[in-house]
């Protein structure tokens, strides 16, 4: 198993937590009752969402998670 420095994972805990933030705010808005989505496709949507966000932030830091 691969070791992360504190870099990389506050990317990851970073973009995830910005991703849910961006996804909750989206369908708050558009939908007005984000609790009523399933509970699987929130999470799913925010996995996807934040797995851009670190494929951009470790570009951009250049915190080498993909090598």
């Amino acid at each position: 198993m691969r070791k992360y420095n504190g870099k990389q994972i506050g990317l990851i805990v970073g973009s995830l937590v910005v991703a849910f933030v961006i996804n909750w705010l989206l369908w708050y808005l558009f939908m007005k009752h984000p609790e009523e989505i399933n509970a699987a496709y929130q999470a799913l949507l925010t996995i996807c969402l934040g797995t851009a966000f670190i494929v951009a932030g470790d570009k951009l830091f250049k915190t080498e998670i993909f090598r």
